[in-house]
């Protein structure tokens, strides 16, 4: 073979592997839809919590009861410093959520192994007219 055709050969086969390249990432598949459900927790109680406190904010699909719920989501955060309101964000796929279910959104403070605050009312979120953004007020475990 000479160089001319050589040289045409390796520039056909190039061509013909980058469009064979472009073909296949035109293939990939969109990555999934998502949606944040965020807001704010605070507690009433003058209580610093320290660097080792845990709030565990659990998105949890309540259609079959509470007793019954499934954590669609759980997020941990670590608020010990943070100043009040602490704010939180949880990111889903939009095809976790069935548009029919209801949705509740529960959260508990744990610092140095004792469970210190808990939300004392059920706070339903996302379907069935209910908010996406919220504002969670913490209560004292036994006092709701």
């Amino acid at each position: 073979m000479t160089f001319k055709k050589s040289f045409k050969f390796l520039v056909v086969s190039a061509l013909i592997l980058a469009g064979g390249a472009a073909v296949g990432c035109s293939n990939k598949k969109a990555p999934d839809p998502t949606s944040t459900l965020s807001g704010t927790l605070v507690y009433r109680d003058e209580v610093k919590l320290s660097p080792n406190a845990v709030a565990y904010v659990r998105l949890a699909d309540i259609t079959d009861g509470n007793l019954k719920s499934t954590t669609v989501l759980q997020q941990e955060l670590h608020p010990g410093g943070v100043e009040l309101p602490i704010p939180f964000e949880l990111s889903y796929k939009d095809k976790w959520i069935n548009p029919s279910h209801e949705y509740s959104l529960e959260v508990r403070i744990v610092d140095q192994g004792k469970l210190l605050f808990i939300n004392g009312d059920k706070q339903q979120v996302l379907t069935n007219g209910h908010p996406s953004t919220v504002a969670m007020v913490l209560e004292r475990p036994g006092r709701h």
